[in-house]
């Protein structure tokens, strides 16, 4: 008798957009940011999944790799990184493992200013892609995804309006803000060039 595999369909907590229950055009927060800063209009150093690889890696990558799981659940796989690219590097992994990565980290580190609240930066760090039905994008500052159902707005390719709609309830014990952070330089240290 021959024993038949069958491959388990991957979880996901990411809302596919037709199951939104919001206005077709509007961005939707559904995962929000993997951390929150420690002062009011802090830079980079004051997020804590900011403060080493190690933390990035756990909160990012996780985050990151979810993001991947969910656009491969929808036949999409991105080959371009937004950060990386700027910096004129191409993906070395797929999208999770590529933004948990030390070079992913260390581009985004460049890309951030000391004294300069992420506020004001986080609009530049979105990576959209187009879904059956919506689009979906991920902000590589600081982790939150955001679904749209129909066609996006015109400007969120770029420093979009911020939604603070959250699809998806916090977990019990876990107290959401009345509005998300917005999100900029991480440490170089002990990165290779």
């Amino acid at each position: 008798m021959a024993l038949a595999v069958i491959p388990r369909a991957p979880q996901c907590s990411i809302p596919r957009p037709d199951d939104l229950d919001f206005d077709v055009g509007v961005w939707c927060l559904v995962l929000p940011p993997v951390s929150s800063p420690t002062a009011p209009r802090g830079d980079w150093k004051t997020y804590p999944h900011m403060s080493s690889k190690e933390m990035w890696k756990a909160s990012m990558g996780a985050r990151a790799a979810e993001f991947h799981t969910y656009l491969e659940m929808h036949s999409v796989w991105i080959n371009d990184c937004a950060v990386c690219s700027r910096q004129g590097r191409g993906m070395r992994a797929d999208f999770g493992a590529h933004v948990a990565g030390p070079y992913h980290f260390k581009d985004l580190g460049r890309l951030l200013a000391d004294g300069v609240p992420i506020d004001d930066l986080r609009g530049d760090f979105w990576q959209q892609t187009m879904l059956a039905g919506g689009a979906a994008r991920f902000n590589h500052a600081d982790g939150a995804v955001e679904v749209c159902r129909g066609s996006p707005p015109s400007d969120s390719a770029g420093a979009g309006p911020f939604v603070a709609i959250v699809a998806v309830p916090p977990l019990p014990g876990e107290a959401a803000p009345a509005a998300w952070p917005r999100l900029g330089g991480l440490p170089d240290a002990d990165l290779p060039a």
